[in-house]
């Protein structure tokens, strides 16, 4: 049963006028009915004396926030905020809140923005919560496109652990459609912390053209293989100190899926372990371009990992840059250093290759007494290449350490000029 307003009137002056009574409320007639119903409702602001009714901000019913002709609240607007302060890890509560008022909303705003900008994850609790409000806010989502992994600082006693790495993929599985670039730094992967399904999770990533992974221990080969092929549209890998546990190459049964798109592969801090690693999972087969940011390892050499990997890449490979030995080289007789280079930097294996680049620290030839042949290795690589495919050469000399004036500077140079020409 529906009362009028003056209705309402009439029954709260009825009963013994010596008791005082509260008034009932009084409502302001709208003509507009509800949806779905034919009879004229009476909808506006509630006016009361009640206590129950006087610290909360007054409602529209129509659900458009506050009435114009009312006052939002009693309380002062910092006690909200206190309160809405404590909703911090609640996004659909915020959500919720911020569609009450004005005062309310930038408060609101201030708090999904700060939970919106987490891009990195540290720890288990931090994936949860950016997960629920991933799912709370589905436009957000969209809209990301990078996302930091980063090892748990939490206790010394657990070390840099990842496991929070697993709560990601499980967590956001499809849930990240413009995720473009995925960067996991500072962490140890710890066998058996890691359930196996994150490699089924990692399928769902898609978007994921960037994998870049910094200072990251894995248990073995096989795990960082994994990694990488489950990313099947994966365009370029940044390898910085990746080492891992186990460095045994997996068992030869072993068969992996490398992505097919994938061209890009950047080196830093190379070890034989990685390029082993790169070489018996097969992910860089299809490498068309390898770049070799740090000096090779002489233990690189002699174990053959980078005539291996030059191998691997064959036809597939158009720029080697910067190519940097020159340390490796140092403490060697110049007969010992042509074999190896003959037998470990062979680049017949890339009949396409088109771009090759060298790079020479002077500051480390400084303390070479046998300054006649330290540019012969170079010569004995560009001459093992397919000339007619080659098209740029580029040797680039550094120094910081010591100081060159003109002249010193221009007796290098003219020392790679008067190098050997390649071999047809």
């Amino acid at each position: 049963m529906i009362l009028s307003a003056e209705e309402s009137e009439v029954d709260s002056k009825k009963g013994d006028p010596h008791i005082r009574t509260c008034p009932m409320p009084r409502f302001r007639k709208n003509p507009r009915p509800l949806p779905g119903s034919n009879d004229m409702q009476i909808i506006g602001t509630m006016e009361t004396s009640d206590c129950r009714h006087r610290f909360l901000p007054v409602l529209n019913p129509i659900g458009h926030g506050l009435h114009p002709h009312q006052a939002t609240s009693r309380v002062p607007i910092e006690v909200w905020e206190h309160i809405i302060n404590m909703l911090r890890d609640e996004p659909r509560a915020l959500m919720a809140c911020e569609l009450v008022c004005k005062r309310w909303s930038k408060k609101c705003q201030y708090l999904l923005r700060r939970l919106t900008s987490m891009s990195i994850l540290r720890n288990r609790e931090e994936v949860v919560l950016w997960a629920k409000t991933i799912h709370a806010m589905h436009r957000h989502g969209n809209r990301v496109s990078r996302v930091h992994i980063r090892g748990s600082t939490e206790a010394a006693a657990k070390g840099r652990s990842l496991a929070h790495l697993g709560t990601f993929t499980a967590m956001l599985a499809g849930c990240l459609p413009s995720l473009r670039e995925l960067f996991i730094k500072y962490g140890d992967w710890r066998a058996g912390a890691i359930p196996e399904a994150i490699f089924l999770h990692l399928t769902t990533f898609r978007a994921v053209t960037d994998l870049r992974l910094l200072d990251v221990t894995f248990p073995s080969i096989t795990i960082f293989g994994r990694v990488v092929c489950a990313l099947s549209n994966l365009r370029e890998l940044k390898l910085e100190n990746v080492s891992f546990t186990n460095p045994h190459v997996p068992s030869p049964t072993r068969r992996f899926t490398p992505p097919r798109l994938l061209s890009y592969i950047e080196i830093w801090w190379i070890s034989s372990a990685i390029l082993r690693a790169l070489t018996t999972t097969t992910i860089a087969a299809q490498c068309q371009h390898l770049n070799l940011t740090s000096e090779v390892p002489l233990e690189a050499l002699r174990s053959s990992a980078l005539q291996g990997l030059l191998r691997l890449t064959g036809r597939s490979l158009s720029t080697l840059s910067p190519l940097r030995i020159t340390q490796a080289l140092l403490f060697l007789d110049k007969c010992d250093a042509e074999e190896l280079i003959v037998d470990n930097v062979n680049l017949s294996w890339n009949p396409s290759l088109r771009c090759l680049k060298f790079h020479v620290d002077l500051n480390i030839l400084h303390f070479d007494t046998v300054r006649s042949s330290r540019y012969d290795w170079i010569f004995q690589a560009i001459s093992h290449a397919t000339v007619v495919a080659l098209e740029e050469v580029e040797i680039s000399l550094w120094w910081i350490l010591i100081e060159m004036n003109p002249t010193e500077l221009h007796n290098e140079l003219h020392k790679v000029m008067e190098g050997r020409r390649p071999q047809k």
